[in-house]
């Protein structure tokens, strides 16, 4: 995940801000590492074209977190990851 960060960082424009808060614990995250670095890059991407002619802030969070229990998951300890950005957004129509 910090590669892939570390990466669109270094070729993001100057007018995008960066806040990165990782969870600093030292559990582990079972994953696929190539499926991760392509999700996180997908998503700075998409919140980039939100954000390339305007700038803004491009916030990505890891965290633990307990997800809902409608997703029927086993038990266990989660992470979430949240991207979020200050871009125009999707237009309501869509």
């Amino acid at each position: 995940m910090i590669e892939a960060l570390n990466l669109f960082r270094s070729i993001t424009p100057t007018n995008i801000q960066f806040k990165i808060d990782l969870y600093d614990g030292e559990d582990y995250i079972w994953a696929n590492p190539s499926k991760i670095y392509e999700i996180i890059m997908n998503l700075c991407t998409n919140a980039f074209h939100a954000m390339e002619d305007t700038g803004g802030m491009l916030t990505v969070k890891l965290e633990k977190c307990e997800p809902d229990s409608d997703l029927n998951l086993p038990d266990g300890e989660y992470c979430c990851v949240t991207v979020s950005d200050t871009g125009v957004g999707i237009p309501n129509e869509l």
